[in-house]
């Protein structure tokens, strides 16, 4: 996960992480520990991307640049 990307939607869309845990209907203490361990469920990273306005590019470079990923296609 790209935290440094996530908190550049945030600032672009003036949100908080405390006020994003409220809109996704998560615990801000819960949202915190989702941001530092990059472990998100499929339903918040949607409501996520609708909340802050992303495409599914933006999704996809925030959520899904770890290498694991991208080693995980290469065979495809």
């Amino acid at each position: 996960m790209d935290k440094v990307e996530l908190d550049v939607m945030l600032l672009r869309n003036g949100m908080s992480v405390a006020e994003l845990s409220e809109k996704i209907g998560c615990n801000r203490t819960t949202m915190y520990r989702k941001l530092t361990s990059g472990k998100f469920e499929r339903s918040e990273i949607i409501k996520i991307r609708d909340i802050l306005g992303l495409t599914d590019a933006d999704m996809i470079r925030i959520f899904f640049n770890d290498e694991s990923c991208v080693n995980a296609t290469k065979g495809e």
